[in-house]
């Protein structure tokens, strides 16, 4: 697998996307990526972009600190109007007490955005290890919308933090799985044969 070392974003730096980007059909397998802010295996930071069916496995470690780091499995941040569509992760990130940490996307921003970003059709099961604001599927969904996401991470809710009233519909974490089985930032706990 590849190894990619960066000091702030995701070492692919042309995948530091800035806005407008189009990214589809790409699969990462057993990425290995250090960094300290807006980290992703596939993306550190996106805005007014469209991501659809990506993936990725493999290892996210975060810089330790206690500061927001917007980081995530596939995704470190997503912002202005983007969309993430049919995209998935296997990777373990380990937020090293970090904010804003998810097993797909640390950061999905909606706020102040018409329309807000929206992240569909996709899952995470990776294990996620973070302060506040971490979930197994997205980290903060800050004024965001998320419609039929899942994940099945241990030890984390599907969202970490919901800022602003994010919009979550028909979406779901295993309960069993995670060890967890309530949330006050959004989706259902399912068990594990209601997931299926």
């Amino acid at each position: 697998g590849a190894q990619i070392t960066s000091n702030h974003r995701s070492g692919f730096d042309f995948l530091a996307t800035g806005h407008y980007a189009k990214i589809t059909n790409i699969k990462l397998e057993n990425a290995l990526v250090y960094g300290d802010y807006a980290v992703g295996t596939l993306v550190g930071s996106a805005a007014s972009s469209t991501i659809t069916d990506c993936s990725a496995t493999g290892n996210v470690k975060l810089k330790q600190g206690s500061g927001d780091s917007k980081s995530g499995g596939l995704i470190g941040a997503v912002g202005l109007t983007s969309t993430v569509t049919r995209c998935w992760s296997g990777v373990n990130v380990d937020g090293n007490n970090r904010v804003q940490v998810g097993g797909l996307i640390g950061y999905l921003r909606g706020r102040d955005n018409v329309p807000p970003s929206v992240l569909s059709d996709s899952y995470a099961y990776g294990k996620v290890t973070g302060g506040w604001k971490s979930g197994a599927l997205v980290g903060d969904a800050d004024a965001s919308r998320i419609e039929r996401g899942y994940s099945r991470g241990p030890g984390k809710a599907l969202v970490g933090f919901n800022y602003k009233n994010p919009v979550i519909l028909n979406s779901f974490w295993d309960s069993q799985v995670s060890g967890v089985s309530s949330s006050p930032n959004g989706g259902l706990p399912k068990t594990t044969s209601e997931m299926m």
